[in-house]
């Protein structure tokens, strides 16, 4: 497209040259005749030039773009043996982790020689068989002829373990690649893929003695262990506020306003507790009537006992 534009845009321009020595007075056939030799022959330049351009071009793009095209596919190749790999290795995990609880149940019942026997026997199979597992999973043929060095006998399970005390199974696969590029290949590529499984051996039950249930008001300083304490359920008893003073708690103290009702005023009667050592201006003061919550004993925060549920 390039060069059909510049191959008319140069007819163009040769066409008004001819024109304007058309139009002079030393205008001559001869002249013409030269102007059509010498546009012939530039034409002619141009075109080789341009072709020449492109066969170069060609030759630098085209082994750019294989050898893009090489270093994709290889990329690609490498990403589909770990997705392979990975899925044998979670499969193989979730095997021995369902295996585990029946190894379990074979070693308590052996006792003796047979014991050591039993645990040698299932030790081997269960590190033996993992690789032989992980390569029938992922494909034998398919790893035997992939980038990995020696194929499956390339592939590694060190640092797996199975562990009875943690109750984890910890496979760890490693193996390594040489892929197609030629600037990859230079230096050969150390995976490492990993899978991790708790063993399905169950658990033991734990007898857990219930923790104890208290009682706290939502201005308490002291938590109660019975619901009935009369520290909880107040029977409020009105007084004229002129026998006041006359009038002495349960431990012969006297009544005190209350600090909710020191911004009220007084009327002709107060509000008293049997228990308590303050009166009060209405029988609606949040002095009277308490939040009761029920919490576990851990959670008391260090409030010591009230005195009365201790005595019971």
């Amino acid at each position: 497209m390039f060069s059909s534009r510049f191959l008319s845009y140069f007819k163009s321009k040769a066409i008004i040259i001819i024109r304007q020595y058309q139009q002079k007075k030393y205008y001559s056939p001869s002249t013409s005749a030269n102007l059509k030799i010498k546009f012939l022959r530039n034409e002619e330049r141009i075109s080789l030039l341009i072709s020449g351009t492109l066969t170069v071009e060609a030759a630098i793009v085209l082994p750019i773009f294989i050898f893009v095209m090489i270093c994709i596919i290889s990329l690609g190749q490498v990403i589909h043996i770990q997705t392979r790999l990975q899925n044998a290795l979670e499969t193989t995990a979730e095997k021995i982790a369902s295996y585990s609880y029946a190894e379990k149940l074979i070693k308590e019942e052996i006792e003796g020689l047979n014991q050591v026997i039993a645990e040698w026997i299932i030790d081997g199979i269960t590190f033996v068989s993992v690789k032989n597992e992980i390569v029938q999973l992922a494909g034998k043929d398919y790893l035997d002829h992939s980038c990995i060095k020696n194929g499956s006998e390339g592939i590694f399970l060190i640092g797996s373990t199975i562990s009875s005390e943690e109750e984890f199974v910890d496979l760890v696969l490693s193996y390594s690649i040489s892929p197609f590029s030629p600037i990859l290949n230079t230096n050969q590529l150390w995976i490492t893929q990993r899978c991790r499984r708790r063993l399905w051996i169950g658990t033991e039950e734990v007898s857990e003695e219930a923790e104890t249930i208290v009682y706290v008001t939502a201005n308490g300083t002291v938590y109660h262990t019975n619901l009935e304490c009369s520290y909880l359920k107040r029977n409020i008893e009105t007084v004229y506020y002129a026998d006041l003073k006359s009038k002495r708690n349960e431990s012969g103290g006297k009544y005190y306003l209350c600090e909710f009702c020191s911004k009220g005023s007084i009327g002709e009667f107060v509000y008293i507790t049997k228990y308590g050592d303050r009166y009060h201006y209405r029988a609606t003061c949040p002095g009277l009537t308490r939040g009761i919550h029920s919490i576990l004993l851990s959670q008391a925060d260090g409030l010591p006992q009230c005195s009365k549920c201790k005595q019971e």
